[in-house]
C-alpha cells in the first residue's frame, strides 16, 4: 500500500466527515479500508456529518460571517467541517442574501428610528425609492 503524502493526509482532513467514507476513498483513490485507518490514526471522525440548513441556521451562519468569524471558528459551532460550512454558504446563495438584507433593513432601521425624526426618515425612504429595500425600510419604521 503506498505512503500517504503531507498533500493526501491534508485532503483527507478536510473530506472526512463531509460525505461517507466510500466516496471519500473514491475520490482520493484509495480503498475505504485504507481511508479508515488513515483517518483513525489521525483522530478524526469518520462519521458524514450533515446539518439540516434550516433558515435558523442559515441565518446563525451568516452573522457569523458578518462578526468576522473564520471557517474554522464557524465549523467548530456548527461540529462539521470548514469545507461543509463554505459548502452550505455558497449552494444557500439566494436565502443567504435574503438574509443579509433582512439583516440590513433591522440596522437601518434601528439607526433611523434612533437618531432621526420621522420627516427626516420619510425624506430618506423618497430619496431610496429606486432601491429594493427602501419599501422594507419604509415598513419597517411604520411610515
Amino acid at each position: 500500500m503506498p505512503i500517504w503524502t503531507t498533500e493526501e493526509e491534508k485532503t483527507l482532513k478536510h473530506l472526512v466527515g463531509t460525505m461517507p467514507l466510500s466516496r471519500v476513498a473514491s475520490v482520493m483513490g484509495r480503498s475505504k479500508s485504507s481511508v479508515l485507518s488513515k483517518a483513525s490514526s489521525l483522530g478524526l471522525c469518520t462519521r458524514s456529518r450533515t446539518i439540516a440548513w434550516t433558515s435558523e441556521n442559515l441565518k446563525r451562519l451568516v452573522i457569523l460571517r458578518v462578526e468576522g468569524k473564520s471557517w474554522a471558528e464557524i465549523s467548530k459551532e456548527f461540529k462539521m467541517s470548514e469545507n461543509g460550512c463554505k459548502s452550505a454558504y455558497h449552494r444557500h446563495q439566494k436565502e443567504i442574501c435574503e438574509i443579509l438584507n433582512g439583516l440590513l433593513v433591522d440596522r437601518i432601521t434601528q439607526v433611523l428610528d434612533a437618531h432621526v425624526s420621522k420627516r427626516t426618515q420619510l425624506k430618506i425612504v423618497k430619496d431610496l425609492e429606486s432601491f429594493e429595500l427602501a419599501a422594507h425600510i419604509k415598513e419597517a419604521l411604520r411610515l
